[in-house]
């Protein structure tokens, strides 16, 4: 904008065009006048005189009328184009306003997560400490079963649970540090890892689907357990989203290329290429509301003694670590979606947020 714009003496006009132009109209109106009084008193058509004064000045008292109400017309326009600066500059300062307490809602909200971590990392050394002599003695039991025993994949079970228990702990701690990749393997080994324990812990009633429909898709080199964890959290969720009816549960994988930028769950995703990893049931649903604070920390629907809150977050922060997020739709009495979006890099790895 322009210095002359925001002078609201002359209601957005610089001082010097006003005055000329207000003097300008007048003289040139009631010049006008005169000269048609004059016109009118030399051609005989109206006598000089006192009586005939008036009939005299009429043109010009008619002029500067004329020019006075031109004036107001003009300045009118103007004032509404200055009231409508005034109504736009408002907008901006109340976007303003808005913007100020978003962002004081995310310093409050980083500021909880800080405290969360720290909290984790107190009980998260004795939680370690207790899943020692599990792993240890289900390895050690594993390996002196016989080679052909059924027992052995039971054991595996036991292992790999114990195991994703321990990444549970690294990912609540990821809040406060780089989280290590770990072992990577393809997609589809965690797919179906994942599924091997998944079904171990669902009951009869219920039915696990894995698909993957793109080619590509089983290419895709990821941190196993991490994977892992985040899916048995989501699939845990749907299983206790059934209770006692009986469903199906569907697992898929795809990679989807976003061609602009997009907001998903308060993160903003880059253009690139994206691992979309979901977890369907139609187990009823989500309201709107508890759908708007699904993926807030300790926020849950399910007894003290079932859940602690902290299954989709940690969800949440493995997607952050991969510069993608959590995507929920849900649509209340038919079921629920979730989808974890992971950027991929060139190399077909996912990527870390550094």
């Amino acid at each position: 904008m322009t210095a002359g714009r925001n002078r609201p003496a002359t209601n957005g006009l610089p001082a010097g065009d006003f005055r000329l132009r207000w003097l300008l109209v007048t003289a040139i109106l009631t010049g006008s006048g005169a000269a048609l009084s004059a016109a009118l008193v030399f051609s005989g058509i109206i006598e000089w005189g006192f009586g005939n004064g008036v009939l005299v000045l009429l043109p010009v008292v008619s002029a500067g009328l004329l020019s006075l109400l031109l004036n107001l017309f003009l300045d009118n326009r103007y004032l509404r184009r200055a009231f409508q600066f005034q109504q736009d500059t408002m907008e901006v300062l109340e976007e303003q306003k808005r913007f100020q307490i978003e962002a004081q809602q995310v310093v409050a909200e980083r500021d909880r997560l800080s405290a969360i971590g720290t909290m984790a990392g107190g009980f998260a050394h004795n939680f370690n400490n207790l899943l020692l002599p599990i792993l240890g003695l289900s390895q050690s039991v594993q390996d002196d079963l016989p080679e052909k025993s059924p027992l052995r994949e039971d054991m595996g079970v036991i292992i790999s649970a114990a195991r994703q228990a321990k990444s549970l702990v690294d990912a609540i701690l990821s809040q406060a540090r780089t989280p290590d990749a770990g072992e990577e393997e393809t997609l589809a080994h965690a797919l179906h890892s994942a599924a091997t324990l998944a079904r171990a812990a669902l009951s009869s009633r219920l039915r696990l689907e894995v698909t993957d429909s793109a080619d590509d898709v089983g290419t895709v080199i990821v941190p196993v357990s991490s994977l892992e964890a985040a899916l048995l959290n989501l699939i845990a969720n749907a299983r206790d989203a059934y209770g006692e009816k009986e469903g199906t549960i569907s697992l898929r994988a795809v990679v989807e290329t976003l061609r602009g930028p997009r907001l998903v769950s308060g993160n903003l995703l880059s253009p690139g290429r994206y691992l979309d990893v979901s977890v369907t049931d139609k187990a009823g649903g989500m309201s709107r509301d508890v759908q708007a604070k699904a993926l807030t920390p300790f926020y849950t629907t399910k007894s003290a003694d079932v859940g602690t809150g902290l299954g989709l977050h940690t969800v949440m922060i493995f997607a952050r670590d991969h510069e993608g997020s959590v995507e929920i739709t849900s649509e209340e009495g038919i079921g629920t979606r979730v989808d974890i979006l992971l950027r991929i890099a060139d190399d077909n790895r996912l990527v870390t947020a550094g």
